[in-house]
């Protein structure tokens, strides 16, 4: 299941800092955390491949790790899309 962040974590969130949020500022809070999580997810996706290529580079990879990691990013990838607020 991916974190994506929705009204039942904004209401929640609210009450922990005692915030009262009008709906528009909900929706806002819940974009630009989706959008977060998107992002982030889309950058540790592009360092892992980036490290799996890398290491076959200098001849230091190994089929586990390759596999690993491309799989590790194609999770994260989805993850992404996922969360990503644009998708509609």
């Amino acid at each position: 299941m991916a974190n994506i962040i929705d009204d039942e974590t904004i209401e929640y969130v609210g009450i922990l800092a005692k915030l009262a949020l009008s709906e528009e500022e909900k929706e806002q809070l819940r974009e630009r955390s989706n959008k977060c999580i998107s992002r982030y997810c889309n950058y540790a996706a592009l360092v892992i491949i980036l490290v799996a290529l890398a290491s076959y580079v200098v001849g230091k990879g190994d089929v586990f790790f390759g596999q690993f990691g491309i799989m590790v990013s194609i999770a994260l990838l989805a993850i992404a899309a996922i969360s990503d607020p644009a998708r509609k």
